[in-house]
Parts: C-alpha cells; structure tokens; sequence
C-alpha cells in the first residue's frame, strides 16, 4: 500500500518551511488555534485534487512549494504562482516535469498517487481520501439516493441499474411498437375487407396488356425515327445534286465518263510506276557508265605512265625506245 510519508509546505500560507513526517498507520497533528493546522489539509487538496485559492500562497514570496514523498520513494513537487503551475514526479529512476495542464491533473500523476474523487454520477461526486476538520462524516448529511447511488457503485450494483433502465426503456419502445403495429393491422384488415382481388388481377392483366402496347409502339417510334434520320439526309443529299445541276437522263454519260475517268487515273498510275522504274533503270545504267568510265580513265593511266617509262633491254642492258622495240626488237 502506498502511504506518505513525508510533506513539506513553503511559502504555504503561514507555513514558511515546515515538515511533517508521518508514519504507515495513524497520525495527529496537534497545535492551537490559528496554528495553521488546517493548511495541511489545503495542501493536500491541492496536492491530489489541484483545489488552489489565492490566499494559498504566502503573502509577498515568490511562489507556493509543496514536496511529498511517498513510501515507495516517490518525490511529488507542487509548485504554484499568479504565473507559474509545475508539476514534478521523480522516481529513482527518472524525473517527469508537467506545466500548463490546467484544472485536471495529468493522468501518469493520477496512476501512481491512485487518488482521485469517487463519482457517484454524472454531477455528483465525493472526495474520500480528504476532509476538513468541519466537513461532516462520510455520507452523514447525504441524501438517501446518494447514499444508493454510492453503495451502488461500490458493490458494482450500479451495472443492473444499468442493465434494468436499459430493458425497462427497451420493454416501454416495444410496447410502443407492439401497439403501433396492433393499431395498422387493424387497419389492414377494415382495408381489405372492400379489396377484391379478381377485379385486382383484371386491372393489373390490362395494365400488362397497355404496356406491351407502348412497348410495341415505342419500338415503331425508334424505327420511325430512324427512317426520319435516313429521310433527312437522302433529302440534303437530293438537294445537294440539284445545286450541281445535273439532270438524271445525263446519269447514263456522266456514269461512263467517271469510268473512262477512272480508268484514266488508272492508267496515270501505271504510267507513273513506269516512269519509277525507267527512272530507276536509267539511274544504275548511269552509275554504271561511269565505272567504265573510270576504269577506261585508268587503264590509259597506266598506258601512259608505260610509253614514259622505256624498258632495259635484257642482253645489252640499254634502254630501248618504245617505237623501235616494236619494230625491230633487240
């Protein structure tokens, strides 16, 4: 079990720095009127349930201190100003700093000081952990359907109140429901009591019969419309061949000119492949025209560089004109 051990108030209202050391069991503090008994509850308020006033702080300091240290080793530091609201857990392992948390306690603070108000509802709640010196004894002046609420909720008989609202309001939505459907079965019945379901069948059987009629008719209308389209431009088409100009017993001639016509074009394309292909022919004939060209230009070449150059003759070894070499030889 966790228990204080120790509490020290600085600064707290006509405590300048005192200690309080307590034991794990009972303990009393004892002191005359005005001795500022009573600070140490307002401290402890403060402590686990963040209550502040402005008169807890001494008059002139710079701010309110309050260190208690748990059993478990556990240092809490309150410090609190006009400015200033810190919390601080060190534990034998790590130090946590809060600020700026407001009126609720930070929820890591909350589980290891397992302190906070019981809630009795949802606009009821009852501090046990602390009380004033004038605060009546637990649930003395209470009313009766607090005192039930709060042995409710400490036996966990709260959860079947729960449970029965929940089924009462069920059983009351299904009453409801109940009577509801009792009151249009009712009027279901007076309904059909004047329904005649052969007239009904006769009435459906002639809307089925009108229906395949529209659908019949619709089906005609989709094709109308279609041959309306068709109309329109075989229309636009005759207008267009009456602005030509063209009378149909002149069809006949203008029918064998567009052949003769087209076979004129035909023939143009044969010409024009001819044309490709002797374009063609004539071109490598030329390429090859020039590489004979070229070969006849070397071979004079080399004729010529031999009549320049005289050959030795091969018994007197004097060089022989090219002219007389053919006549007579050596």
């Amino acid at each position: 079990m966790v228990y204080l051990k120790s509490l020290r108030l600085q600064n707290f209202q006509a405590h300048v720095d005192t200690t309080f050391e307590f034991s794990p069991y009972f303990n009393c503090i004892v002191g005359c009127t005005r001795s500022s008994k009573s600070s140490v509850v307002r401290a402890l308020d403060f402590l686990f349930y963040n209550e502040w006033l402005s008169d807890y702080q001494r008059f002139d300091t710079p701010r309110a201190i309050i260190t208690a240290t748990l059993n478990n080793d556990i240092v809490i530091i309150r410090t609190k100003s006009k400015t200033e609201n810190k919390l601080v857990i060190q534990t034998p392992t790590e130090k946590k700093e809060f600020e700026g948390f407001g009126v609720n306690l930070p929820r890591e603070y909350i589980e290891i000081i397992s302190i906070f108000p019981f809630e009795v509802d949802t606009d009821v709640s009852i501090r046990t952990n602390v009380a004033n010196q004038d605060d009546p004894l637990f649930l003395i002046y209470d009313t009766g359907t607090i005192r039930t609420k709060v042995f409710s909720r400490l036996s966990g008989l709260h959860w079947i109140d729960y449970a029965l609202k929940d089924l009462n309001k069920d059983k009351r939505n299904n009453s409801s429901n109940l009577q509801t459907l009792k009151e249009d079965t009712k009027n279901l019945k007076e309904s059909l009591k004047n329904f005649n379901v052969e007239n009904l069948i006769s009435q459906i059987n002639k809307v089925k019969e009108k229906f395949n009629t529209i659908k019949e008719k619709s089906e005609l209308i989709t094709k109308l419309e279609n041959l309306i389209n068709k109309t329109t431009k075989w229309k636009a088409e005759y207008q267009r061949l009456q602005q030509l100009k063209i009378s149909f017993a002149d069809l006949p001639r203008f029918e064998k000119a567009l052949f003769l016509y087209d076979n004129y074009i035909k023939k143009m394309f044969d010409f024009r492949n001819r044309y490709t292909i002797l374009e063609t022919s004539q071109h490598n004939l030329f390429k090859y025209l020039q590489n004979t060209k070229d070969a006849v230009c070397s071979i004079e070449k080399t004729i010529v560089n031999e009549l320049t150059n005289n050959p030795t003759c091969a018994t007197c070894g004097s060089r022989i004109d090219y002219e007389t070499f053919i006549k007579v030889g050596c």
